[in-house]
């Protein structure tokens, strides 16, 4: 049984796919459980015609594998059975600093660009050759997780080879990210979060923490092409269900060592109920909380780490 977080990202969907095609190789049984499917991730699916069933079935003697996270938080109703089973679970993910689920059994945890690399790595180890739409799934979970090659490694590079070997088309890859219509709601979100934003000058850099309800890595990644170094969104559902996602320009971190998932997303967690983590200029928290405590908490951690290191 495969896994991954929920509201699951191309990279993640690419990450589960990937990885049931290399059990399919070795004639492995597996299905790949979804706790949720972004809009984004649904319609590449449905534009590269890979058609995905999610199923509920339980087999009592099961092995799991959870791909692109190692937070048992971000596994929703499938939390409590990856617990208890830890010994028989394969987690494969990149964030780091990684999660409580690192203690599993078997594990591949490697700070790389994204989860779909280390697959690609191991189907490549094993000769897998993979069809021409699942290349080109994985084509689009390294362009969604590395933001368009704006993060690299050697590792990626051979991956992305490898994919294109086994046909993936780089044209309709980027096409299929980048080149849709942006859907109303998410346009209006991106307008809603920009107004609402508190804009702070600390020293020479522009910091922007805002809120909205949805969409909040869209928000986020918009400020930061208006040219702010680090943008803070933060976004409370009805049910108290609490997402932050934030990024930032490279040279704001290596200045200000405020990395955003081994330090910012980390912090948040000793104040807010949930988990955090992610990459130096790029984190996410899940959680439950209070949209104004939470974004007084948020404004604290940052102006703190910001005059007490820089």
């Amino acid at each position: 049984m495969i896994f991954t977080h929920v509201n699951a990202d191309p990279d993640a969907v690419a990450s589960a796919l990937l990885l049931k095609h290399l059990f399919n190789f070795f004639k492995i049984k597996s299905i790949v459980l979804f706790p949720g499917i972004n809009r984004e991730s649904k319609e590449i699916l449905s534009k590269l015609n890979i058609y995905h069933l999610e199923k509920t079935e339980q087999y009592s003697n099961a092995f799991y594998a959870i791909v692109d996270t190692s937070n048992s938080v971000l596994l929703d109703k499938y939390k409590d059975i990856i617990i208890r089973n830890l010994d028989k679970v394969l987690l494969i993910d990149h964030h780091y600093p990684f999660g409580d689920l690192k203690n599993a059994r078997y594990k591949i945890l490697e700070n790389e660009t994204s989860t779909t690399v280390l697959i690609a790595e191991i189907l490549k180890i094993f000769n897998v050759s993979l069809p021409k739409s699942l290349s080109t799934l994985g084509l689009i979970g390294v362009l969604f997780d590395t933001q368009r090659f704006r993060f690299i490694s050697l590792k990626t590079l051979e991956a992305v080879a490898y994919l294109l070997e086994n046909g993936g088309v780089y044209d309709q890859a980027l096409n299929l990210l980048y080149g849709g219509n942006v859907e109303y709601s998410e346009k209006i979100a991106r307008i809603k979060g920009v107004k609402r934003a508190d804009i702070l000058k600390i020293k020479k850099y522009i910091v922007a923490i805002t809120h909205v309800s949805s969409y909040e890595a869209s928000v986020a990644n918009a400020l930061l092409s208006l040219g702010v170094d680090l943008a803070i969104v933060v976004g409370v559902r009805k049910n108290k269900e609490l997402r932050i996602s934030a990024r930032a320009t490279k040279k704001f971190v290596k200045d200000t060592g405020l990395y955003l998932g081994s330090y910012l997303m980390k912090e948040l967690e000793k104040y807010l109920d949930g988990k955090g983590g992610g990459h130096d200029t790029a984190g996410g928290f899940n959680g439950r909380g209070d949209l104004y405590t939470t974004l007084k908490i948020v404004e604290k951690i940052l102006l703190e780490k910001m005059y007490s290191s820089y």
